[in-house]
């Protein structure tokens, strides 16, 4: 379980309209602004576009627990202009809220990444998305530690689709998952970040490295799921978060 304060930057994603909101994806506060998401998480299939963000939130269920959660409105859906719905390539967004976040020790930004990644052989990934293939999401937030991938290990590892044409993208794709444990992301998961710990730091606490994309399926040890590289997306997201 994520602890209060731990993650200040998870955004939950709703659709549809209050009080019946359905949270189907996660993101990442990036400005004061401004939600870091995928793609495909702008519009659901079945509730339609993206109504709603959540911020500061901790457990879905609980009024108890040390958490301030704030609602805002979405004002704008920016998907990446190379993205399209019938692929998994530039699985990456921007959803602009309605009105400007005041920061708080429950709700902070995340950094974003000002080199490609570094030598880290771990990440952390954090959402409400199920628990396990197949069943229902959490109500808490989560957090697991996964190993990353090289990209050969990756591409192998997930054959060319009508979604991945060219298979795995070395530049924009990148794989995490756990070699010998069922430790993943699931359903619900998506949008949310993969993110390692800044030592040095002191504004915020983790930089994001990926965005939730997709999987096959989930819990399988040895099998990872695909993130959105958010280094070769910078200034797209610099563009549009700093004007």
């Amino acid at each position: 379980l994520a602890k209060a304060r731990e993650f200040p930057h998870m955004a939950l994603i709703g659709y549809g309209e209050a009080p019946d909101y359905q949270y189907l994806c996660g993101g990442s506060l990036v400005s004061e602004r401004f939600i870091l998401t995928a793609g495909h998480c702008l519009v659901s299939n079945t509730h339609g576009p993206t109504t709603t963000v959540r911020l500061g939130e901790l457990s879905l269920d609980s009024k108890t627990d040390e958490a301030f959660p704030e609602d805002y409105d979405v004002s704008e859906r920016i998907p990446h202009p190379e993205y399209k719905q019938s692929s998994h390539y530039n699985d990456i967004a921007l959803i602009k809220l309605s009105r400007k976040v005041i920061f708080t020790p429950y709700i902070r930004p995340i950094c974003l990444p000002l080199q490609a990644s570094g030598p880290q052989k771990r990440a952390i990934a954090s959402g409400w998305g199920a628990i396990g293939f197949g069943q229902e999401k959490s109500s808490s937030l989560l957090k697991v530690t996964l190993d990353l991938y090289r990209h050969e290990e990756c591409k192998d590892l997930f054959e060319e689709t009508r979604k991945l044409r060219t298979g795995v993208n070395a530049t924009t794709q990148m794989c995490a998952g756990s070699r010998n444990s069922t430790k993943d992301t699931c359903q619900g998961d998506s949008g949310g970040p993969l993110q390692v710990y800044n030592d040095a730091n002191v504004y915020c606490t983790y930089t994001v490295i990926g965005v939730t994309s997709f999987g096959q399926n989930c819990g399988l040890a040895g099998v990872p799921a695909i993130y959105t590289r958010v280094f070769p997306y910078l200034s797209w997201i610099e563009n549009l978060i700093f004007t």
